[in-house]
């Protein structure tokens, strides 16, 4: 399982949870979480022991039932919650953190860390988002090459002349390919070696080295090679941003 998967992975490096004691009122538990921009928090009996946890929402829902509920301890709201152990897989419990909204990490005797779906989304985004802008960056050249050769023999035409001489006596003869069928490579030496098709006003060479920067971050991503520096991200988005102004030509 990758280590970034495991419920250590978002604790590491968070400092250790705010809790509140049995006998905290539950107002002082929503001062807390203004304070810390928290939506709960794990509440602590006399030993120590975690009992529960004190949430914005069930505070909400009681509240509806008790007017009174701001002054009295947080174990009148006390929900429950869950304990992992570090090594937990976080893939286990995605459908358990959408109802509790959170997980803690260790013990009912012990809390390490909590862990909640915003940590989560980071997590995911991290994980997603060179991929969204690759799949976007792709997808839109193959629509651009689609706009400017709309004819599909024509296509298939430049397409095969490309592929028989990069793929050699790998590309059988007759084969009726499309821009879907090209990898990023072979899409972008269709675009570089059919320049006149496309009337970029940019310089050729140009065009040439951004997609060649791209394909380098590219293959870094789709070869699971590790996640990319924050440098190599913001290039990234930055290299975005020019092929959508190209493609949109």
């Amino acid at each position: 399982m990758a280590e970034s998967l495991r419920a250590s992975a978002l604790a590491r490096g968070k400092p250790s949870p705010v809790c509140v004691k049995v006998q905290d009122s539950v107002r002082n538990a929503l001062e807390i979480m203004k304070a810390h921009n928290f939506s709960q928090l794990p509440i602590l009996d006399g030993g120590n022991k975690c009992v529960g946890i004190i949430t914005s929402e069930n505070i909400a829902y009681k509240l509806l039932e008790d007017q009174e509920l701001f002054d009295k301890p947080v174990n009148e709201c006390v929900a429950k919650c869950l304990h992992v152990e570090g090594r937990a897989d976080l893939v286990d419990y995605l459908d358990a953190m959408a109802e509790k909204g959170c997980l803690l990490i260790g013990s009912s005797n012990y809390i390490e860390s909590i862990i909640t779906n915003y940590d989560v989304l980071k997590l995911f985004r991290k994980i997603a988002e060179p991929f969204a802008m690759i799949y976007e960056i792709e997808t839109n050249l193959r629509n651009f090459v689609q706009r400017h050769i709309p004819d599909r023999s024509d296509r298939e035409e430049a397409i095969s002349s490309l592929l028989g001489k990069m793929r050699g006596d790998r590309f059988a003869k007759g084969s009726t390919l499309d821009t879907d069928d090209l990898d990023f490579e072979e899409l972008r030496q269709l675009i570089i070696y059919n320049w006149e098709k496309f009337a970029i006003p940019s310089d050729r060479d140009y065009v040439n080295d951004l997609l060649e920067s791209i394909r380098g971050i590219r293959n870094k991503v789709c070869h699971f090679r590790g996640p990319l520096t924050v440098e190599e991200l913001d290039k990234l988005k930055d290299m975005r941003k020019q092929v959508m102004r190209i493609t949109k030509l």
